[in-house]
């Protein structure tokens, strides 16, 4: 069974002109086919550290939305979604510091 974790949003995101609106997202668990999505070289490479712009594909495919619904997303809203993203990825990887400053 799969761990979801459900961000409410602090400012919700309208998605249609009809007023449609996303309150929350639901970011689920970290597999192997998420790997694609990461910068090239997170892994690996020569630090561990990344920009948490760069987590914008990670994040968009854990939630499964188009990036450029995260790129709406309030700052307050998408440095939580990152914080909660990179928690996920620490314990799946094995990583014992953070991917980036927030």
């Amino acid at each position: 069974m799969s761990k979801t974790k459900i961000v409410e949003l602090t400012e919700p995101i309208e998605l249609e002109a009809d007023g449609t609106q996303l309150t929350k997202l639901t970011i689920g668990t970290l597999k192997a086919k998420h790997l694609r999505a990461f910068p090239k070289g997170m892994f690996g490479g020569k630090t561990d550290q990344i920009n948490p712009v760069k987590m914008v594909p990670v994040i968009a495919a854990l939630c499964n939305v188009e990036e450029k619904i995260i790129d709406e997303l309030s700052m307050t809203d998408f440095l939580t979604v990152v914080n909660e993203v990179s928690e996920q990825v620490e314990k799946s990887m094995g990583q014992s510091e953070p991917i980036g400053e927030v």
